[in-house]
C-alpha cells in the first residue's frame, strides 16, 4: 500500500484549475452563504429515494436563495448540479450531495465533519464502519483528487491509481490509529481526533473540501 501520510503533506497546495472554479461558484452562489447542515437538509428534502433531479435541485436551490436573499439564477443552479454530479448520470446521490455541500458551503471543520456522521450513521447508534468510511472518501477523493493532484503526487512518488485505491488506504490508516478498542467502527470523537492528527497527511484531500 501506498505510504500516503508523510508524503502527501503538500497536496493541499496545489494548483488546480478546477478547484479555482469550485471557489468561485462558492464566492457568488447561495451555497457559499449557508452553513452546510442547513443546505444538506434542504437539499434532501428536495429530492426522493436519497436521489435529486435536475428539477428537483432547482427547486431546492431556489429556497436556499430565498432563505439567504440571492437572487435565484437557473444558470448558476446548472453549474452547481453539474459540479455535483460526478459521474454525469444526470442524478445527485446522497454521497455526491454531501461531498458538493462540503466543498461550497460555510461551516468549520469540526461543524462538516458532524454532517459526514449524520450522513452515514445512517441507525444513529453514532458510530460509523470501516466501509462506510471507505464509501465516503472514495466520493470524497472523486472531487479532489484531480489529475493535478495526481501528477503532483507522482512527482512525490505517491503511487496511486484512483479514488477507491486512496479511500481505501486512507480508511485503513483511519482505523487502525483512531479505532481504538478495534471494534470495526469508529466514534465521532475518535474520528475528530484522528481527523486533526492527520490533516497533512493522507487525509489532506479530504480536508481540503472542509476549509
Amino acid at each position: 500500500a501506498p505510504q500516503l501520510r508523510s508524503q502527501t503533506t503538500g497536496l493541499r497546495n496545489t494548483r488546480d484549475p478546477r478547484m479555482d472554479t469550485v471557489k468561485a461558484i462558492r464566492g457568488r452562489s447561495a451555497m457559499g452563504k449557508i452553513p452546510a447542515a442547513t443546505a444538506l437538509e434542504m437539499l434532501r428534502r428536495s429530492g426522493s429515494d436519497s436521489q435529486i433531479t435536475l428539477v428537483q435541485f432547482h427547486q431546492g436551490y431556489r429556497q436556499l436563495c430565498e432563505s439567504v436573499g440571492v437572487v435565484y439564477a437557473a444558470a448558476e443552479a446548472d453549474k452547481i448540479f453539474t459540479l455535483f454530479d460526478k459521474d454525469g448520470n444526470q442524478v445527485i446521490d446522497l454521497v455526491e450531495l454531501l461531498c458538493g455541500v462540503l466543498t461550497l458551503c460555510q461551516g468549520t471543520q469540526e461543524e462538516k465533519i458532524q454532517c459526514v456522521f449524520k450522513t452515514f450513521d445512517t441507525n444513529q447508534d453514532g458510530f460509523i464502519s470501516l466501509q462506510e468510511t471507505i464509501t465516503f472518501l472514495t466520493a470524497v477523493f472523486a472531487v479532489v483528487l484531480t489529475p493535478a493532484v495526481l501528477s503532483s503526487m507522482k512527482e512525490m512518488n505517491v503511487q496511486v491509481s484512483g479514488a477507491r485505491e486512496l479511500a481505501e488506504v486512507t480508511a485503513e490508516q483511519c482505523f487502525a490509529g483512531a479505532d481504538t478498542n478495534v471494534d470495526g467502527k469508529l466514534s465521532m470523537g475518535e474520528f475528530n481526533r484522528w481527523f486533526f492528527a492527520s490533516n497533512s497527511g493522507a487525509f489532506a484531500g479530504f480536508a481540503s473540501i472542509l476549509d
